[in-house]
């Protein structure tokens, strides 16, 4: 959850139609929380606070408790659209019903000693190590295909349009699945 334009965009406009091929191990990744940093003495520090903080651990917890994307990706497409209201339980509740993802399990893994956190850090930690730097970071076989930052798309060697990054996921698909098919 990131409350910057980038990050939206790319959740609604790449990552959905994408979807169909890729699943919860496939070299697909996506980067759209802004940069955080790992404090030492309290965990992690969110750039829009700790309301921003909640609403990833949010997301991380529905991605965590539903690996599939086809499933996970609607929930945080849904907070999105309204991250002005991030992270009122009101707006998690009905993004959990209206996309398949049980709320209770939802609020027992952000509740949960320790869970949540963990995996907000583990988030944090993974963008620091693949050298993420901006809000919307797309990757392709630990590949950066495309950045978005500041409304603008930039070093998009296969051209920055939705359409192409789906024809790049499809080869990449056809090219590691269906050898031999």
């Amino acid at each position: 959850m990131t409350k910057l334009t980038s990050s939206s965009h790319t959740s609604e406009r790449m990552s959905s139609p994408t979807s169909p091929w890729y699943g919860p191990d496939d070299p697909l990744d996506t980067y759209t929380r802004s940069p955080h940093s790992i404090d030492s003495d309290y965990g992690v520090t969110c750039e829009h606070g700790p309301r921003e903080c909640l609403g990833n651990i949010l997301e991380l917890c529905a991605a965590d408790l539903y690996p599939d994307p086809k499933l996970y990706l609607g929930f945080t497409m849904c907070m999105t659209q309204k991250y002005e209201e991030i992270p009122s339980r009101d707006l998690a509740h009905d993004c959990a019903l209206e996309h398949g993802v049980d709320f209770d399990k939802l609020n027992d893994c952000v509740s949960e000693e320790g869970k949540g956190m963990d995996l907000l850090e583990a988030s944090v930690q993974r963008s620091i190590d693949k050298g993420v730097k901006y809000s919307c970071t797309v990757r392709l076989n630990d590949t950066v295909r495309c950045i978005r930052d500041d409304g603008e798309w930039k070093d998009c060697d296969g051209g920055s349009s939705v359409q192409d990054l789906v024809k790049d996921v499809e080869n990449m698909y056809k090219a590691n699945y269906l050898r031999g098919v």
